[in-house]
């Protein structure tokens, strides 16, 4: 009897287990198994297989969708400005010009031993430029939208303070990869730990290049 309880409770842990697998890690997930030292997929979200046989450095390669706005439906509009493609008229402006000059009054042996200074002015009349103004047509976006396209890029998943896994033995995690917002050229990643013997701190890094860091949690 006690035997027979022993199997149903084995069992029973079996499909905890497989429950468990099926709840963190959905049918939608990718998985992958890191059984080298670089791994890609063309999802921007996998869930990676930890064994013994997977390195303490793996680069994983994930494709991540990137937006940029965009303008979709644009109106144009008279509007009324001044402005070169009006074109231009010219007119006149008349100015005083000013200057003093020496002027010589007593001159002896051909050089001049009195002088006075005297003010001359005239008017100048010169031309300047003035732009038109006019209506234009003006064209202004009224609907944005996201344009959306795909990017490879990678992280670098570090399990070197981790040691090595026991042979049989598997670490499911997530690891997700996105744009750190629209319009922005950096990527970011989260990794979550679905399925393991013992509990994982995760540390990410962009300093130098994006990196996950698992260790051991205290």
């Amino acid at each position: 009897m006690k035997t027979l309880n022993a199997a149903m409770i084995l069992t029973t842990v079996l499909m905890t287990t497989a429950i468990l697998h099926v709840t963190t890690a959905s049918a939608a997930d990718k998985e992958v198994l890191l059984d080298r030292k670089e791994v890609s997929v063309d999802v921007e979200s996998a869930v990676v297989v930890r064994t013994s046989q997977t390195p303490d450095k793996v680069k994983l390669q994930l494709s991540v969708p990137f937006g940029e706005t965009v303008c979709e439906q644009t109106q144009t509009v008279m509007v009324v400005r001044t402005d070169p493609a009006c074109g231009y008229d010219t007119t006149y402006v008349t100015r005083r010009e000013c200057s003093v000059q020496t002027v010589c009054e007593v001159t002896r042996n051909g050089a001049c031993v009195s002088s006075r200074q005297v003010n001359s002015c005239r008017d100048v009349v010169s031309p300047i430029t003035v732009t038109r103004t006019c209506s234009l047509p003006e064209t202004s976006c009224v609907q944005y939208g996201t344009a959306v396209d795909r990017q490879d890029v990678h992280v670098v998943l570090n399990f070197k303070d981790l040691g090595r896994l026991e042979a049989g033995k598997q670490e499911l995690i997530r690891i997700t990869g996105s744009q750190n917002h629209t319009d922005g050229s950096n990527d970011k990643y989260t990794a979550d730990i679905l399925m393991s013997d013992e509990k994982i701190e995760v540390k990410v890094q962009d300093l130098l290049g994006d990196r996950i860091i698992f260790k051991k949690a205290e």
